[in-house]
């Protein structure tokens, strides 16, 4: 009997074409690249698994996303829940604020890189930055609201960001977030 992967009288592989005349119903498979499974943290009860796109996921940063729909909201794994919470209430009183009205993208994040680590180094608990909602844009859409998760895991600022949620009402709304410094 010969062997199915070996053209008959060589030490060549078969062709695909070998193998079809030989073994009849044979379909060709296409080849495709298998992508590396994801290692999501730990889900809690009733979260969604954390989302790996929409903050950095650098060295020294650790920021589970527990809402993909919600990409202002993330938090390190050493935040406790309880803690994480107080901050997603306005519970955690900011000390200072930076406000990014009207900054160009490049001039505003390094604003919050600077002022967060001056923060920190203060022994400040929590910052509000004021992003704003994006109302006086030349096309309506908030640039720097959306740029800031990024900016706050970028993993420069290594455990100086704990966590970060969207501030309540009365501090800004949307167009605002506070951020809980490690």
């Amino acid at each position: 009997m010969s062997d199915p992967g070996k053209k008959p009288g060589g030490d060549e592989p078969a062709s695909f074409e070998d193998l079809a005349d030989e073994g009849g119903d044979v379909e060709r498979m296409e080849h495709r690249q298998r992508s590396a499974p994801s290692t999501p943290g730990p889900a809690r009860p009733g979260e969604s698994p954390p989302s790996r796109e929409s903050v950095s996921q650098g060295p020294g940063t650790g920021l589970y996303v527990p809402d993909r729909d919600e990409p202002l909201k993330a938090r390190q794994s050493w935040v406790t829940p309880a803690r994480f919470k107080r901050l997603c209430r306005g519970d955690v009183p900011f000390q200072s604020s930076i406000d990014l009205h009207g900054s160009r993208l490049a001039a505003a994040k390094r604003r919050v890189h600077e002022g967060l680590r001056g923060a920190a180094a203060s022994g400040q608990e929590c910052v509000r930055i004021v992003t704003g909602k994006g109302h006086h844009s030349e096309d309506g859409v908030a640039r720097l609201r959306e740029a800031l998760p990024g900016w706050l895991g970028d993993p420069a600022l290594g455990r100086t960001v704990a966590a970060f949620a969207p501030a309540q009402e009365k501090d800004g709304g949307r167009g605002a977030v506070y951020v809980l410094l490690g």
